[in-house]
């Protein structure tokens, strides 16, 4: 039996695709670009389930891959040495609101995405008065620190320090899960990654369609066939040195898919 978009021969090779219906399907728009340094080269031509051939020396990924940003959070660690008072924060050329010394770290993370920019989908933990962990989304690079500024604290050393405990780091671009990495690639998140619904080659070959590397399609819900995805088992080797991720770790990641068996 066949599924979805049928390959027409070598010459023309249309590409299978993972999803079983493409109405209703959420496309990432625009979709998403490949950091092809982290794809090796196949050693020998090599043919994917779709038909297409990687020829020896190129690179490809074949459709049905979890591709995943790379990227590293950054993490930055507010103190206040104080009993009493207030003070600010400044970030992305805007200050915040007063806070109280002992503030809960709901409204240290309010004031904290109020700031806007890297700092919009912040998450702040800690017990109220801090050490406050602030957690800035992948893939927003290295930030500038979070200067906090003393209104009235009193008590102590009456400061309020930011420092940096892991400087964020990131591209945009996407590769592959791989569950040995440690650029980003080994965890799955919602928003940052997504099913690659077509095989690219890093150079298209001439006379194939849907095999160009610029911005190919994606998507992170819908109706797909499951044995298409490539999850639960081991990436090949010019994709990385890994796992794919589990079906459980996939299915927790992509809660708007739907089987079709």
């Amino acid at each position: 039996m066949t599924f979805g978009r049928r390959v027409l021969g070598s010459a023309t090779g249309i590409p299978v695709m993972a999803l079983a219906v493409l109405e209703n399907a959420d496309w990432k728009p625009g979709g998403i670009t490949i950091d092809w340094s982290l794809i090796t080269a196949v050693v020998a031509d090599t043919t994917l389930g779709d038909g297409t051939v990687i020829p020896a020396g190129q690179k490809g990924i074949e459709f049905g891959t979890i591709l995943c940003d790379t990227g590293i959070a950054e993490v930055e660690t507010l103190t206040i040495t104080a009993t009493s008072g207030t003070y600010t924060l400044t970030g992305n050329g805007v200050v915040s609101a007063a806070l109280a010394f002992n503030a809960s770290s709901a409204l240290v993370q309010a004031a904290v995405r109020a700031l806007g920019g890297a700092f919009a989908s912040a998450i702040v933990t800690g017990a109220a008065g801090g050490p406050y962990t602030i957690t800035l989304e992948r893939g927003s690079g290295d930030v500038t620190n979070l200067v906090g500024t003393s209104v009235d604290l009193a008590g102590g050393a009456a400061t309020a320090v930011v420092t940096t405990g892991t400087a964020g780091a990131g591209t945009g671009k996407y590769a592959a899960y791989d569950s040995a990495a440690t650029d980003g690639r080994q965890t799955l998140a919602r928003g940052h990654c997504f099913i690659l619904n077509e095989t690219v080659l890093q150079t298209p070959v001439a006379g194939l369609a849907g095999v160009a590397s610029d911005h190919p399609a994606v998507f992170a819900g819908g109706l797909v066939w499951k044995a298409r995805l490539k999850i639960g088992g081991v990436n090949p080797v010019y994709l990385g040195a890994g796992n794919q991720p589990t079906v459980a770790a996939f299915e927790t990641a992509f809660p708007n898919v739907q089987y079709a068996l």
